[in-house]
């Protein structure tokens, strides 16, 4: 009877706790990208705490635990990865639906560092020739299976939308990736293959996208055209049309020396 309350009093506060840290999860991990020491050593606690007893979902930390892995502080890095790992022997296969969504996350951190060192704010994917995502990539590699599908979900990070429309922040994550998978720790060939063969099928399709794009036809009936409407002699594809009866829309100033020219002639 003894045993029956005390595991009865246990869950009890297990649901207290849930509950409490489910309501502040966001402060939380907030606190464990901050700035400040302290707060971050707190917030990192109780991250730690919660991953452990598996008080909230893990794909709500996932992110700030592979963001606080690039971080320049040793031990804080240890710690992240330390909790990648308890997440992933357990969670496995929910993590792999928040591959670019958690290489954002630590895009992001990273450029929270660098506007924080108070220069130029770019951000670089490796670390004394050491990607940032090296301990993410160490992790996985165990084995093949979910080494394959880390690397092929991450290459997506440099597909281009059918809008074509990028963002100057868009660019510089997409640098900050390939920094990253150009330090990449490679064991095998078939990893360097795989990285090529995935960057070639996004290199056929959203390449070609933009090669089309920057053409010269396409751009000047964009920007001679009114809205919804392109320029006569430039069909849609941004090739040139021929014009019916075009020798009758000549310029008048051209067609009255042309005139003048035949009667001096005369």
């Amino acid at each position: 009877m003894v045993q029956v309350r005390r595991h009865v009093a246990l869950n009890d506060r297990l649901s207290v706790s849930s509950a409490i840290v489910q309501r502040y999860m966001d402060p939380i991990l907030d606190a464990a990208l901050s700035q400040h020491p302290q707060t971050q050593s707190a917030a990192v606690d109780i991250l730690s705490f919660t991953i452990k007893q598996g008080l909230a979902h893990p794909l709500q930390s996932f992110p700030v635990i592979v963001a606080l892995e690039t971080s320049p502080n040793t031990a804080l890095s240890a710690r992240a990865s330390a909790l990648h790992s308890a997440l992933n022997s357990k969670h496995a296969s929910l993590l792999n639906s928040r591959y670019i969504i958690s290489a954002r996350a630590s895009f992001s951190y990273q450029a929270k560092l660098a506007q924080a060192r108070g220069g130029s704010g770019t951000v670089e994917g490796a670390r004394g020739g050491t990607a940032l995502l090296h301990r993410w990539f160490a992790l996985v590699r165990e084995k093949r299976g979910p080494k394959l599908e880390f690397l092929k979900a991450l290459v997506r990070a440099f597909d281009v939308g059918t809008s074509l429309a990028a963002t100057q922040e868009d660019i510089d994550f997409a640098r900050y990736m390939a920094e990253n998978f150009a330090a990449f720790d490679y064991k095998t060939q078939e990893e360097v293959l795989l990285v090529v063969k995935s960057l070639t099928n996004v290199l056929s399709t959203a390449g070609m996208q933009c090669i089309e794009a920057l053409s010269p036809g396409y751009l000047l009936a964009q920007l001679q055209a009114p809205t919804g409407q392109l320029p006569l002699g430039i069909q849609a594809d941004g090739t040139e049309a021929s014009v019916p009866g075009a020798a009758t829309m000549a310029d008048p100033a051209e067609q009255g020396s042309s005139a003048l020219l035949e009667t001096l002639g005369g």
